[in-house]
């Protein structure tokens, strides 16, 4: 049975490369109709991003307020502590 698909396979790529335009086939694909296509819009991925960036523009006005570049977060003997509405990214 594995001996069966494997010469199918190789058939099949047989098939294919016999077929390529560059073996001398013919080839109609730059005559095919061309569709105007657009990236989808208002996806999850995008809508979680710009949720994401802009809590990361707040955080950075908020902490611009301070002296520090590091805002709120305090070193303790040598130990990063971080406020609890804080985290790691």
């Amino acid at each position: 049975m594995a001996n069966d698909t494997a010469n199918c396979q190789t058939s099949l790529w047989l098939q294919v490369f016999s077929n390529s335009k560059v073996n001398g086939a013919l080839y109609l694909g730059d005559h095919l109709p061309s569709y105007g296509w657009a990236w989808p819009t208002e996806t999850y991925l995008q809508r979680r991003l710009r949720l994401i960036r802009a809590n990361a523009a707040d955080a950075s006005e908020r902490t611009s307020d301070t002296d520090s570049p590091l805002g709120d977060i305090s070193c303790a003997s040598g130990r990063l502590e971080l406020n609890p509405t804080e985290t790691l990214h």
